[in-house]
């Protein structure tokens, strides 16, 4: 009997991580990103560069064949208005309660060498 249960939760696992792998999109970070929206009830805005690095696609708003220096995102919500800059390459976040009566907006600006 417990060699049958562990068989059963064991196939099940096996199952979901298969579906999961398949069917759930992973929001693996390249050597560029930048994404806004919601999770949950927060609003995000977020950023990251490879320093360094020439771009090589326009995704995100960057000029192909650049080098980025500085990234800066900003997030506005009613009277919230918040800005954050890098230099270095870090994944930057600016994250806030979302007040659902206000319209949220958050952005992204790449600065180049």
């Amino acid at each position: 009997m417990k060699k049958k249960l562990i068989k059963v939760v064991m196939s099940g696992l096996a199952g979901i991580m298969i579906i999961g792998s398949v069917y759930i999109p992973t929001n693996g970070m390249t050597l560029f990103y930048a994404n806004k929206g919601r999770r949950n009830t927060k609003v995000f805005v977020e950023a990251k560069f490879t320093p360094n690095v020439k771009t090589t696609s326009t995704e995100y708003g960057l000029k192909k064949g650049k080098y980025v220096k500085k990234v800066t995102i900003r997030l506005k919500e009613g009277s919230y208005n918040k800005t954050k800059s890098d230099t270095k390459g870090y994944l930057i976040k600016l994250e806030k309660t979302n007040n659902p009566t206000k319209t949220s907006s958050g952005s992204w600006t790449w600065t180049y060498k």
